[in-house]
C-alpha cells in the first residue's frame, strides 16, 4: 500500500465534510454540485451520418472517454461504389459540446454540436456548409 500523506482520522473528517457539503448544496437547490451523467461521454466509436448517400461516417478515437472533456482523432469515411475514402479529423469535447475539424482537400470543415441529455448517442452537428445528424455505433 502506498503511503498517504493525510492521516486516517483526517481523511474521515474530510470525507464527512465533503458529504455534508454535497447534501447541503443539494438541499439548497444547487444544480452544479453533481454533474449530469451525459457529461461523462463515450466518444470513441463509429458515428454514422443519418440518411447519407453515399454512405458516410465519422470514426472518433479518444483516450479520454468517460471524462467530462477530452480530445480525439480519427477520420471521416465515405463509401461509394464499394470504394471507401477516408479523411483525417481532430476534435475535442467539453461537457456537452463537441467540436471537430475534418481536413479535406478542398479546405478544412469544422463541425460543432451539443450532446442531448435525453439521447447522448445521437448528435446534431453543424458546419458552415451543412447540418447533419450522426448516431453512435449505427446508421
Amino acid at each position: 500500500m502506498s503511503p498517504n500523506p493525510i492521516p486516517q482520522r483526517n481523511r474521515r473528517r474530510i470525507r464527512a465534510w465533503l458529504i455534508a457539503g454535497v447534501v447541503a448544496a443539494a438541499a439548497c437547490g444547487a444544480e452544479t454540485v453533481i454533474p449530469a451523467v451525459v457529461n461523462v461521454l463515450l466518444v470513441s466509436n463509429s458515428w454514422a451520418v443519418v440518411g447519407s448517400d453515399p454512405e458516410r461516417y465519422f470514426q472518433f478515437n479518444s483516450d479520454d472517454d468517460g471524462k467530462p472533456e477530452g480530445t480525439f482523432s480519427g477520420f471521416e469515411g465515405v463509401i461509394e461504389d464499394n470504394t471507401e475514402t477516408t479523411t483525417d479529423l481532430t476534435g475535442y469535447w467539453e461537457n456537452n459540446t463537441i467540436t471537430f475539424t475534418v481536413e479535406r482537400e478542398v479546405g478544412d470543415e469544422t463541425y460543432v454540436g451539443t450532446f442531448s441529455t435525453d439521447l447522448p448517442t445521437e448528435l446534431v452537428v453543424t458546419s458552415p456548409n451543412e447540418t447533419i445528424t450522426i448516431t453512435r455505433g449505427g446508421s
